[in-house]
């Protein structure tokens, strides 16, 4: 194993040297030539070209030099990175081997049964998002390389866009199943750490409870079969949390601040919103010193070892967080390259706004946070939460009040120095400890009954919201179902013109998906106001309400957003 990590530095280093030798000889058009014919996108030629741009071009022959040297470096230390790396991957194994015997031999199969069952029926049945739809067609279908350097919005989340570019090849499902399927598998694995997660700290009985109600969230469900990395995002923060809680008893294991690096630098690749997750565990850490448990020895330790254990605890946490920081600013510099910086810190769709007026809009914005992802009222959730705090005030739980604390004011105070509203969604993550949040003091009442008197309260339950969610979802989703109906309908090898501000992206998606590769609509984009009366050229016109000036055609198909016009019916209204 030795050797082969050995030869693996060395064919790196070749491998990034002659490519930086190469681009050197060659120049920049050719480089650049060769790039568009490997990633098969000789189509955006000029668009391409208006990215990468020959300073671009240079500052990425500069970051290569740059890896250069790093990979150097690292070959020179190779026995160390070995060792560490060795440790690491075997602690990684053994952890998962127990989690997953541990989880088997208890009732975590029965709890997650219901909301594993709902991911993989939703992941075959529910017409494919929009934002799914834009995934597939802007780099499911293309190449990694892509996926890797492309960021036009912030739709890619570029380690699930990677791997849907490897899932996108699985035989015998249909290319909206092999997109979702990643997120089946990292659904039962997110829960399957949580439960054993909460086991190990709390309780079995308080874990099928936690476990049951948050994998069954509106939110939970959703994006645990969505093509999207919010569900990447829910298993890097258990990840992080699981050590996070771990360094809170025992910040002498290093191990931990290794694997709360890498899951929190996984987590920034997903998505850059992650930073949020990455803060809020960090101020935990920060000031959460209280370990859950203390040994004997810990307590009979003198002040001095205390204060200079401190520091140390200090000192790895600050290596841990900048460290991640700085492979989190290496990994996303050749997006940079090609798009530049403002494609990752600015999001057009989420703008800043005054300070004053940001503080105004906190608590409607919260309330709405709260009902997404739990798919009820927030007004039953945020009295328990205030609940729970008070409770572990009046415990004097040290390092309850801390972490509810932190869970509660945190999102409030980064929004604020953010100085942004981001979309709900963005907290997605707190699904997983919002239920603890609320049920903390019930945590010591549920040991009262037996395993599986806890275990049917909690399928009832489930039941209960699988119900809600079929409800919720049919809204939720309107859009998405709608144009999924219009476009069976329609689809065929005919011509096609569209005026709409979304319905082209699932129509393309669905002729690319149904084998009408060829067929290319005329798209209007952005959309304008136009009539279809004398539009006779094309089989089908597709206009949105509010931009359709149609007088004297009746539309053959129309919802709430989107009419569509047949050239074989022109009656008059």
């Amino acid at each position: 194993m030795k050797k082969i990590y050995y030869y693996l530095l060395i064919l790196s280093i070749a491998i990034v040297s002659c490519s930086l030798a190469w681009t050197l000889i060659v120049g920049y058009t050719t480089t650049i030539d060769f790039l568009l014919k490997i990633s098969n996108q000789q189509s955006n030629h000029d668009k391409v070209f208006a990215l990468m741009t020959l300073s671009k071009f240079y500052g990425a022959q500069t970051v290569a030099l740059f890896l250069i040297l790093a990979l150097t470096l690292l070959f020179i230390k190779r026995d160390t990175c070995y060792t560490i790396s060795i440790t690491v991957f075997k602690y990684i194994n053994d952890t998962l081997r127990r989690l997953l015997s541990d989880f088997f031999h208890s009732l975590g199969p029965i709890v997650v049964f219901i909301p594993l069952a709902t991911c993989i029926y939703c992941a075959f049945v529910i017409p494919v998002s929009y934002d799914e739809a834009y995934t597939y067609l802007s780099f499911t279908t293309k190449t990694p390389l892509t996926s890797a350097l492309y960021y036009p919005l912030p739709n890619n989340h570029v380690l699930h866009s990677i791997i849907t570019n490897f899932t996108h090849y699985i035989p015998f499902l249909s290319d909206l199943v092999c997109l979702r399927i990643s997120n089946i598998f990292i659904t039962f694995l997110m829960w399957m750490i949580c439960f054993s997660f909460w086991k190990k700290f709390y309780s079995e009985k308080f874990s099928l409870i936690l476990t049951g109600i948050s994998s069954m969230l509106f939110m939970s469900v959703y994006y645990s079969y969505m093509s999207r990395g919010y569900e990447l995002v829910g298993l890097f923060f258990v990840v992080s949390l699981y050590c996070t809680y771990q360094l809170l008893q025992n910040t002498s294991e290093k191990r931990y601040w290794i694997i709360l690096s890498i899951s929190s630098v996984l987590g920034f690749y997903t998505m850059p919103s992650y930073l949020y997750a990455f803060l809020t565990l960090h101020a935990c850490l920060l000031v959460g010193r209280s370990p859950l448990v203390r040994s004997q020895k810990s307590e009979v330790r003198s002040q001095k070892s205390e204060v200079r254990s401190q520091k140390s605890e200090v000192r790895s946490q600050k290596s841990s967080f900048f460290s991640t920081i700085a492979i989190v600013a290496v990994i996303y510099t050749p997006i940079i390259l090609v798009n530049g910086l403002k494609a990752i810190v600015g999001n057009v769709y989420v703008q800043p706004i005054p300070r004053l007026v940001l503080i105004e809009k906190l608590p409607s914005f919260f309330s709405e946070t709260l009902q997404t992802i739990f798919g009820i009222h927030w007004w039953f959730i945020a009295p328990l939460l205030a609940i729970s705090l008070l409770y572990a005030v009046y415990k004097k739980d040290s390092f309850h009040i801390k972490t509810i604390s932190i869970f509660i004011a945190t999102p409030f105070l980064l929004l604020i120095v953010h100085s942004v509203i981001p979309f709900p969604r963005t907290f997605y993550y707190y699904s997983i400890i919002i239920v603890f949040l609320c049920l903390y003091p019930a945590k010591e009442f549920v040991n009262r009954f037996s395993n599986w008197t806890i275990l049917s309260c909690v399928l009832v339950l489930q039941v209960l919201l699988l119900v809600n969610f079929t409800n919720e979802i049919k809204e939720y989703e309107n859009y998405s179902i709608s144009s999924h109906q219009i476009s069976s309908q329609i689809i065929g090898d005919k011509s096609f013109f569209i005026n709409s501000e979304q319905f082209d992206i699932f129509f393309r998606f669905e002729l690319q998906t149904s084998g009408y590769k060829t067929i290319v609509p005329k798209v209007v984009f952005p959309p304008v106001k136009m009539s279809s009366d004398s539009m006779n050229s094309y089989d089908y016109v597709v206009i949105d309400n509010k931009y359709d000036m149609s007088q004297n055609r009746k539309p053959i198909f129309t919802n709430r957003i989107t009419n569509v016009y047949s050239s074989n019916y022109l009656s008059i209204r």
